[in-house]
């Protein structure tokens, strides 16, 4: 239950809260799957933030996995979300 409330609460519109609620999935063992998952959400919100959480893990914690997301998504679909897709795989790289 606890995991749903906080896919969900990606909807937000308010990057401080966008970005506590990554804070708590990002120390999740298996967030970068929770996040890939929700990235995969129609919702342009949920997209953003999910991107920016695979970008907060890191190179080595999001792998090749969460990279491959973030690629895949470079072009196409909302223009925020390939913006959040750019910065995240810069977060990826620093």
């Amino acid at each position: 239950k606890v995991l749903g409330a906080l896919v969900k609460g990606l909807e937000t519109d308010d990057e401080t809260h966008a970005r506590r609620i990554l804070e708590v999935i990002n120390a999740l063992p298996d967030a970068c799957e929770i996040l890939t998952d929700a990235f995969e959400s129609p919702a342009e919100n949920v997209q953003v933030n999910a991107a920016i959480g695979i970008g907060m893990l890191g190179e080595k914690r999001a792998g090749a996995a969460g990279k491959k997301v973030l690629e895949g998504a470079r072009t196409g679909g909302f223009a925020r979300t390939r913006e959040a897709v750019f910065k995240a795989l810069a977060m990826l790289k620093g």
